[in-house]
């Protein structure tokens, strides 16, 4: 819906993050689904630049219980959150949510396969992508904030960088 300010929303939603010392999952648009498209969504169409969150590309295909279990595009951030609790549940908040270990639950496909090239493009904006690889399935394959382009040069530009620091802070409050 074209009507609908998503950047006012994920406005509010950092802001209660920073309060709360919380960490947002930022998804890309459903119209993003190219990778130019997923730069210039980074670059120029989403205006939230915070280190206490993440964007990730692209959606996801999986089943949809609600209806026969048919294949559904979904945003990513419900798999994401649970790549994070899995994570932190068996290694530890300062172990990047990323990798082959970071398997997709569910997912039986990506709405855009990228190459090795490709990612490298999505990689220094601080997009965070899914990739499927031979042996290891669909994994998210990025651990970067908000603030973590390269050319931003900033303290927080990894997740468990950031998240430590909030983990610390929250246990010290």
């Amino acid at each position: 819906d074209s009507s609908i300010n998503t950047n006012a929303i994920y406005g509010a939603a950092i802001a209660l993050c920073d309060s709360k010392l919380a960490f947002l999952l930022v998804d890309a648009p459903p119209n993003v689904n190219t990778i130019s498209g997923a730069v210039d969504w980074k670059t120029s169409g989403l205006t939230v630049n915070d280190p206490n969150g993440a964007a990730f590309f692209p959606r996801l295909r999986l089943p949809d219980p609600l209806n026969n279990f048919n294949l559904r595009t979904f945003a990513p951030c419900g798999v994401v959150a649970g790549v994070y609790a899995q994570t932190d549940a068996t290694r530890g908040v300062w172990k990047a949510p990323a990798g082959t270990a970071a398997k997709l639950a569910g997912v039986q496909s990506l709405v855009y396969k990228m190459s090795d090239a490709e990612n490298g493009v999505l990689n220094p904006l601080g997009l965070n992508s899914f990739r499927t690889f031979p042996v290891y399935g669909s994994v998210l394959w990025g651990a970067r904030t908000l603030v973590g382009a390269d050319a931003e040069t900033s303290q927080w530009k990894y997740v468990p960088v950031r998240r430590v620091a909030l983990f610390l802070e929250a246990s010290l409050y």
